[in-house]
């Protein structure tokens, strides 16, 4: 099904979720992703936004870390006095919101941060918002990231702590990626919530197809056409490839 919608080569329009879900897009802002990768992973996370419905609510935490690691230290450490956002690069580009066009104007203008990958303290964060989800809507985290995180171990528990309130989806990008890790901090089963794109060339090459994936992989509710809604039954297997 999802093949007939994305047509030869992923070039029919892109789906739009219509669940009721607060999602919330956990962004690799790190040195290690190139140039092409930040162009590429931002526009990935721009245009999911363009295509969700009133039905969610979005919020959008981009991340990447200190260029040493006395700077890591300072920000994994018990310091109240650390800046997460301006020494550790952790930062919210919104919390949870509905002006879709608003939100995806700021993720265009954002600058490559650069630096190290600082996913623990980035999903502990994300845990921590999940209180201003609205009631009876799923809370859904969608992580995309091309490298390892500076602290696996403490990026394990994070994750697994945040399993526990949330779906967590992971989209791992290059071969970098670190899929025993990310199998271990996806939510169960992992195929079903891990995306695998073998590289950023691939991404740009077929683009529709990996954003319709990430789009019903997150969203148990899309739609094709935005005046009519459908359901989907299970999601497509995150963990297959298309190279």
């Amino acid at each position: 099904m999802l093949r007939d919608w994305n047509g030869a080569n992923g070039t029919k329009q892109t789906l739009t979720c219509d669940a009721q879900i607060d999602l919330t897009i956990v962004m690799d802002g790190s040195g290690s992703l190139g140039w092409t990768g930040w162009t590429q992973g931002k526009r990935l996370v721009k245009e999911m936004v363009e295509n969700l419905s009133p039905n969610v609510n979005v919020a959008v935490l981009l991340y990447s870390g200190p260029d040493d690691w006395a700077g890591v230290e300072q920000c994994i450490g018990d310091n109240p006095d650390v800046n997460m956002e301006t020494f550790c690069r952790v930062k919210w580009i919104s919390h949870y919101t509905q002006d879709f066009a608003g939100l995806a104007t700021k993720i265009g203008a954002l600058s490559w941060p650069k630096g190290g990958t600082l996913t623990s303290i980035a999903l502990g964060m994300v845990d921590s918002d999940l209180m201003y989800g609205r009631a009876g809507a799923a809370s859904k985290v969608l992580v995309i990231t091309d490298g390892k995180p500076l602290s696996s171990y403490n990026t394990k528990a994070a994750s697994n702590k945040l399993q526990k309130s949330a779906d967590v989806i992971w989209v791992p990008i290059g071969e970098n990626a670190p899929m025993k890790e990310i199998k271990e901090m996806a939510s169960k089963p992992a195929k079903d919530h891990i995306i695998k794109i073998a590289t950023f060339t691939n991404l740009k090459k077929r683009f529709n197809y990996w954003l319709n994936r990430i789009i019903a992989t997150t969203c148990p509710e899309i739609v094709e056409d935005p005046a009519r809604r459908m359901e989907l039954g299970p999601p497509p297997r995150g963990g297959q490839t298309l190279d």
